[in-house]
């Protein structure tokens, strides 16, 4: 978002980003944005006509400014950039920004909040280190820490004192840290860039936190409560001392509607954003008086009926657009008044000219190399084909290769950046090789995302070796771009195919010190809950059980059992896999021991497979649960719904635990705990068991809940290509989902829904036991019947259908193939295998084990670098496969319990 400021046509100057247009090979610029223009100008109310397009203005409730639409800009930032994008353009809005740029009236580097960054950004504000690298002077270093630390206090604390409900896939730009100014560097050219970039990045940190307290402000207003008793309450939350609070918000916060306000604000295309999802975004803004631009086309040439209901609140009548045509009047124009900004020292190519854009750098060079080449010896001629020939192979220059410079922006200016030996190999992937021109008369390499920009970086080539991959080219339909047309001498490597990369911000957590590198989708989840969608992020403690204490409490492996001599046929890595362990810490003897005890189970059959063997110690089992089976505790085996029952009379719950797998109870026995509900539902959640929070109450029929004809994610078309955004945008329902009481119960089901789950579900809200919603919406509830009764039952909350769709990100796929109907066949893609996938796979050890967390973990990064898609149950069941074994072992293990179970059952 940029600022809007009243037009000043005697004094102004504009510095802007470029339109691109294409011309000849390459894209070409506009006219100098500082020349002073006119435009046919007219203006009613809150709707004005400049040069026949149609606008209005919300949040601001006087204006003298007159904004045309800015240029629509490709840019794609990266660590190697020496800027950030231009945060002194006015630029449009979405719900999918990656940050608030803030563009200031005056040098707010200069304030005494910022001093501290106010340096020149030269050579003398680094230093060398002994090992040659350079870096940010320590002072320097300390200050613009502290600066940091105290604008990421304030920031945190102004999140939280409001809770609004922004676009899931609203995002914060990263933290000044993450551009290295804290690192050493290997050149003094890579140093200052960076540094140059961590200093511009408190700008949209600054704006951020005006973002969220001028909606503070605002939401207090209203309430009618005091002006300015939340500064001193932000001061005391943060710990931040009020003294320092209170300056930066006299810098930074003026009251609303004062002349020195900084704004915040950019334009929306209301044609390209007529749907629902529009107007929680734009509530937001016009209710923190964030001025937003509504750009409504050449004469408003737009459907009324299409647009939504915030849309529709601000849009022109008819009347009033004829009004305004009828009317304008030639009037000078500026778009808007800018400070001076400090930038990096011009460290680029001197081959490029002052000022001199990259059409005319290359109309320049080719009109050279036209003359050189008319001068060719045949000895060049020859040496030229062969450079041309080994540079089609695309493959990274060498240290006495060719030479690699980047176009970068720096503020508004293309420059042409060197780039040295050590760094080509980094530099050089980011950019896809229609992203790269060779010049064989000159033998450079030019790197710029703008030669085609809606194609991306090649994958890396680090895959899992878990997803062995049945994602086909219909998962992943790759995007291309042709390559532009090349003079002679210039040629572009043979185009190749890729997914597309979702090149926006990230969320990185407090205090990180990632890098930043925007074009490779979020570092993390974690913050979004937490400030905008009130959901409190829940810390998940994956599992960590030893593999010896899971063979003795879970398996009942006796610590007597002593194989006979030799060598198990199953190796460890093969006999951990069955357990659910990689790379387990264990000794040689342990390690050989449970290699045995598998074998063992895995070779005898089922029916010759006892409790009295020599493996087990279910004697130990069976003493304690005689002597609890004495006390209060009953133990009870529901059939119809499979649940063992775990009564305690002397608890004051209001529930009863129960779980499904007679394994789990042999280790609650074994582990001393069954006797303790709450500590037996905090051990089941942290391993992902499935049980049950059973409330007795009357039996009541249940009315049978339906499931939707289409997926409540909805459809995409077979040529679909899905991304992180997508990926996003299915956590946002997931946040959403979670916010119900009863989907504590996708815990309660244990395996991938409760993995799923987790992050957003509370201890507490699986330990407050069934919520009301069995009593008021019994249709979405479990009812067990106690055995033979009709009179008493079991209640507890439960999924439907489509809630596990939700859970499990399941869309509806257009296959591309049709009926004799003329209807689309679908087929159903989801970002999780859903439970009916997960219960039969090889991961599945009745638990969530180590092996499953691993998998999670990795497909989840695939995810969030678009490396990956949702896949078909085939494609779930091909790759979920693992070892068979593991369902065998633990089901020979499962029937030997419940025998000995069955002589407990009350």
């Amino acid at each position: 978002m940029a600022s809007l400021h009243p037009c000043n046509s005697s004094e102004s100057r504009k510095r802007s980003f470029d339109e691109l247009q294409a011309a000849d090979d390459l894209p070409q610029h506009e006219t100098s944005a500082g020349d002073v223009g006119s435009v046919l100008y007219a203006k009613s109310g809150n709707h004005y006509s400049v040069d026949g397009e149609i606008f209005s203005i919300i949040g601001m409730t006087a204006f003298d400014a007159v904004m045309k639409k800015p240029p629509l800009v490709q840019y794609t930032p990266s660590a190697h950039y020496s800027r950030l994008p231009s945060f002194h353009q006015m630029t449009w809005l979405s719900d999918e920004l990656p940050f608030l740029p803030f563009v200031p009236k005056w040098n707010v580097f200069k304030s005494n909040i910022l001093k501290s960054l106010d340096v020149r950004l030269d050579a003398e504000i680094v230093e060398v280190l002994p090992d040659g690298r350079y870096a940010l002077r320590s002072h320097i270093q300390d200050a613009w820490d502290y600066c940091e630390r105290m604008h990421r206090l304030l920031l945190t604390q102004s999140m939280t004192f409001v809770t609004i409900p922004l676009s899931p896939r609203f995002r914060l730009w990263s933290y000044p840290r993450q551009y290295g100014y804290q690192r050493s560097h290997k050149s003094l050219a890579l140093c200052l860039r960076q540094v140059t970039a961590a200093r511009d990045s408190f700008l949209p940190l600054i704006a951020a936190i005006i973002f969220f307290l001028r909606y503070t402000q605002r939401i207090l207003d209203l309430m009618g409560r005091e002006p300015n008793g939340w500064r001193t309450k932000l001061a005391q939350c943060s710990g931040i001392d009020l003294v320092w609070v209170t300056e930066w918000l006299n810098t930074f916060l003026p009251p609303i509607g004062s002349s020195a306000c900084l704004h915040v604000g950019g334009f929306v295309d209301a044609l390209q954003a007529m749907s629902e999802r529009t107007d929680d975004y734009l509530a937001v803004y016009s209710f923190g008086c964030v001025p937003v631009v509504l750009f409504w086309g050449p004469g408003g040439s737009y459907e009324t009926s299409r647009l939504s209901t915030s849309l529709r609140a601000h849009c022109p009548t008819r009347a009033g657009i004829d009004f305004l045509l009828a009317n304008c009047s030639t009037v000078a124009l500026s778009k808007y008044t800018l400070p001076d900004v400090l930038v990096a020292p011009h460290v680029g190519d001197p081959s490029q000219k002052p000022y001199e854009t990259i059409h005319e750098f290359f109309a320049r060079r080719k009109r050279v190399k036209e003359t050189r080449l008319g001068k060719e010896s045949i000895a060049d001629r020859e040496s030229r084909l062969a450079r041309e020939r080994n540079a089609a192979l695309g493959a990274c220059p060498g240290k006495k290769g060719a030479r690699v410079f980047v176009w970068e922006l720096d503020g508004s200016h293309l420059v042409r950046m060197p780039v040295s030996r050590s760094e080509v190999s980094d530099v050089w992937h980011e950019f896809a090789p229609t992203q790269r021109r060779y010049d064989s008369v000159y033998n450079e390499w030019d790197l710029w995302s703008g030669f085609a920009p809606s194609d991306a970086p090649a994958d890396d080539g680090f895959g899992s070796d878990y997803d062995s991959m049945q994602e086909t080219e219909d998962l992943t339909q790759s995007n291309t771009a042709p390559a532009l047309a090349l003079d002679p001498g210039v040629s572009t490597p043979p185009t190749t195919t890729h997914p597309p990369v979702f090149e926006e911000g990230e969320i990185l957590e407090v205090f990180d010190d990632s890098e930043a590198i925007h074009n490779r989708g979020m570092s993390s989840l974690k913050s979004v809950p937490d400030i905008f969608l009130s959901v409190t992020e829940v810390e998940f403690v994956p599992f960590d059980d030893s593999v010896e204490s899971v063979v003795h409490h879970r398996y009942a492996m006796s610590d007597s059992f002593a194989p006979a001599p030799g060598h198990s046929t199953i190796p460890w890595r093969k006999a951990e896999k069955i357990l659910g362990f990689y790379d387990a810490p264990v000794d040689e003897h342990s390690a050989d021991k449970i290699c045995r005890f598998v074998e063992h189970i895995l070779s005898v059959d089922v029916n010759n497979l006892s409790s009295s063997d020599a493996c087990f110690d279910y004697v130990d089992v069976c003493s304690k649960l005689r002597r609890l089976l004495q006390t209060s505790l009953r133990l009870r085996h529901v059939k119809a719904a499979g649940l063992y029952v775990l009564d305690d009379a002397s608890t004051e719950l209001p529930f009863v635990i129960a779980v499904s797998d007679s394994l789990v109870v042999v280790e609650l026995v074994l582990r001393d705990i069954i006797r303790e509900p709450v500590q037996i539902a905090r051990f089941l959640m942290s391993r992902g068991f499935p049980f049950r929070t059973l409330m007795c109450g009357p039996y009541r029929e249940i009315e049978p809940v339906g499931r939707s004809k289409s997926s409540p994610l909805g459809y995409r078309p077979a040529s679909y290509v899905f991304t992180t955004a997508d990926y996003f945008a299915y956590q946002a329902q997931l946040h959403r989902f979670f916010l119900q009481p009863r989907a504590r119960s996708a815990v309660l089901r244990g395996g991938i829904l409760a993995r799923i789950a987790r992050p957003f579900v509370h201890d507490q809200s699986v330990l407050n036991g069934p919520s009301d919603s069995i009593i008021t919406s019994a249709g979405i509830a479990l009812c067990v019947l106690d055995n033979d009764q009709s009179v008493n039952a079991f209640w507890d909350d439960d999924l439907t259908d489509d809630d596990i769709s939700i859970i499990c990100g399941v869309y509806d796929v257009g296959t591309g193939q049709f009926d004799s109907k003329g209807e689309e066949q679908l087929a159903q893609r989801s970002w999780w295998p859903r439970p009916h996938s997960w219960d039969g796979c090889g991961l599945n050890t009745g638990c969530w084990n180590p092996q499953a967390e691993l998998w999670f973990t990795r497909r989840e990064e695939k995810y969030l670098s678009s490396q990956s898609a949702p896949l078909s149950h085939k494609h779930w069941k091909d790759q979920l496969k693992f070892t068979k074994e593991s369902s065998v072992f633990t089901n020979k293990l499962r029937a030997v319990s419940a025998t000995v179970l069955a002589g407990f059952i009350s």
